[in-house]
């Protein structure tokens, strides 16, 4: 009987989590970093040359920024629980929202995001 017992949840404790690893659809979750395309919650994010950066800075900012300081605008939006995989995309900025880089007086040259009148800071992702 004990012996059953242990049988059981060995077979228990291998099957629960491969089932965990997919979807109601069928297909494969593919875990829980930025390099899951998926996730249940993602970060505010954009990816602009091959990086993350986090745009979760609510503080707005009225900075001098020429337009010749602008490097680059959100080319793609994906939903807000995809992290973004290409250059340009975004999960949380709306398309055409431009970026530039900034001489901060403490950090050095960081990027910022303009939404209407303000700048937001975008910081390296770190998880």
């Amino acid at each position: 009987m004990k012996k059953r017992y242990v049988i059981f949840l060995l077979i228990l404790f291998v099957t629960v989590p491969l089932f965990a690893c997919y979807k109601k659809d069928g297909t494969q979750n593919q875990g829980s970093g930025p390099n899951a395309s998926y996730l249940d919650h993602a970060p505010y994010l954009v990816m602009i040359n091959g990086a993350w950066y986090d745009g979760s800075d609510i503080q707005r900012h009225r900075l001098s920024i020429a337009d010749e300081d602008i490097v680059g605008y959100i080319s793609s939006k994906v939903a807000h629980n995809k992290v973004p995989m290409e250059n340009d995309q975004s999960n949380f900025l709306e398309v055409g929202t431009p970026y530039a880089l900034y001489e901060h007086e403490e950090f050095g040259l960081i990027y910022v995001y303009k939404v209407g009148y303000y700048w937001y800071y975008l910081t390296p992702y770190v998880r």
